[in-house]
Formats: C-alpha cells, structure tokens, sequence
C-alpha cells in the first residue's frame, strides 16, 4: 500500500528539501535525483522504505511505495512534517 501526500513550505523550498536529504543521511538512505524529483530508499526500524518525491513550487509531494506494513501511512506523514518544520 503505497503512501502520498505533500508538505509545504512557507518559506525556502529549497531550505526545506536540504533538510529532507539531511534527515535521509542521518539515517544512512540513499538518494538518486535532484531537488526538483527524486527517489530514495532508507532502511530502519527493522523495515526497508522506498520511495519517490516531487517538489512543485513551495511543495515537496511524497509517494512511500513501500514500507513496513507494521507502520502506518499516518507515522510517517507525521515524522516527516515534524522534521521538515
């Protein structure tokens, strides 16, 4: 089941995006693409989580193509929009 949905900034885009792609080293991902599209993979909590984004203006849509089923889509949207604020 796969997870979408978007966080927005109400400032620097790009800001924003360097601290999604400084969260995602913190936690050893990998990332292919560039600030405008891209695609990841992470694996923690004993799970594997791949997914893709896409920034259109002063928003970063989210598509989570696999995960954990243990962890709800919820979890995730909400650990992102707390580490991107």
């Amino acid at each position: 089941m796969a997870c979408k949905f978007s966080t927005n900034s109400v400032s620097n885009i790009d800001q924003h995006f360097q601290v999604a792609m400084d969260e995602l080293k913190n936690f050893e991902g990998q990332f292919n693409g560039d600030i405008n599209a891209g695609d990841f993979t992470l694996s923690v909590l004993g799970g594997n989580f791949k997914g893709s984004f896409k920034k259109i203006r002063n928003r970063i849509d989210w598509n989570i193509e696999s995960k954990p089923f243990f962890i709800p889509c919820s979890v995730i949207e909400n650990f992102l929009r707390n580490h991107l604020s």
